[in-house]
């Protein structure tokens, strides 16, 4: 249980330094930067065979 909790809050901040990351590379256009973060997750899933 206490594995779970850290795996967590790791995959959370490494999910959110990525997320900053595309809204720092497009500064005026948030929702744009966070789909083009959702769907570069899904490509390298797909990428990946996962």
């Amino acid at each position: 249980m206490a594995l779970q909790l850290f795996n967590a809050v790791f995959i959370g901040i490494i999910a959110g330094i990525g997320m900053l990351w595309f809204q720092e590379l497009m500064p005026g256009r948030p929702g744009a930067a966070t789909t083009m973060f959702t769907n570069s997750i899904s490509t390298g899933m797909i990428l990946a065979g996962g």
